[in-house]
């Protein structure tokens, strides 16, 4: 999708994805009108300690850290070096990660497992899929993607707190 949508003096752009100008992630400053144009994948990793993303450019809250040394599962030693949070758009909703560590030099993003379940979330694996619930109510499903359960974004996602807030925003863009 190349169109973009800005709606003037209300939004901010934020870096292009994967350094493609087309791809553009815009808040409101009034937070009630989001839009995304964004594509990004997810591990389900139950042996990550922490969700880490290395795109700043998805992140809706970062804040720099000092650097914080990471093992890797090879034994390497990597860095993460900010943290915030991530809204991960799943189609029907939003799966809202905080404390999510920025490891530029990692190669994947991690959904870890146990800091779902530590913010009140399920996952259930099997065969076919992994499914991550809060209070009974599915969010996500990560398919297998080469023995790994992979999530991939919705490319495109509006989202606002409340219906109207659409046409207070957007009008008749049409007419």
């Amino acid at each position: 999708c190349k169109a973009q949508i800005l709606l003037p003096n209300s939004t901010v752009p934020v870096a292009p994805v994967n350094n493609n100008p087309s791809n553009k992630y815009f808040r409101s400053r009034d937070g009630f009108l989001n839009w995304a144009n964004k594509r990004s994948s997810w591990f389900v990793d139950s042996a990550a300690t922490k969700h880490s993303n290395d795109e700043l450019s998805l992140f809706d809250e970062y804040s720099a850290t000092p650097a914080t040394p990471v093992m890797m599962a090879d034994g390497s030693e990597s860095m993460y070096i900010g943290s915030g949070q991530v809204n991960l758009h799943t189609g029907s909703d939003v799966l809202q990660l905080n404390d999510v560590k920025y490891a530029p030099q990692f190669a994947a993003k991690l959904l870890s497992v146990s800091q779902l379940a530590s913010e009140g979330h399920e996952v259930h694996f099997n065969a076919k899929e992994a499914v991550v619930t809060k209070d009974g109510k599915e969010i996500l499903k990560a398919d297998p993607v080469n023995n790994l359960y992979s999530f991939t974004e919705s490319d495109f996602a509006l989202s606002a707190k409340q219906v109207e807030d659409f046409h207070t925003k957007l009008g008749h863009p049409g007419a």
